[in-house]
């Protein structure tokens, strides 16, 4: 498999998209294959976090937290305008 490297971004849809796969050799002459797909979403001063339905703030985003952003498109860049906190995933 081929390194790849792929940047998306779409005001109507989405936001900024990166995704990204490459194959690492190992010592045994194997390898192992990496791949992120990560999405990028601008913070500003009117981003509102919940957690339910009680206010929260930046300083409670956790390692494992399940978080469902609202973006909207401001100036040509997706920007969050709410932040829902909740609990992680089973």
């Amino acid at each position: 498999m081929a390194d790849s490297v792929v940047l998306a971004f779409d005001e109507e849809r989405g936001p900024f998209r990166l995704t990204y796969r490459r194959d690492v050799p190992q010592t045994d002459g194997s390898s192992t294959t990496l791949s992120f797909d990560d999405w990028f979403v601008q913070i500003d001063d009117k981003t509102k976090y919940l957690r339910g339905d009680a206010a929260a703030q930046e300083s409670d985003l956790a390692a494992g937290l399940r978080v469902v952003i609202d973006a909207a498109a401001v100036d040509g860049k997706q920007v969050a305008r709410e932040i829902k906190l909740g609990p992680a995933p089973k």
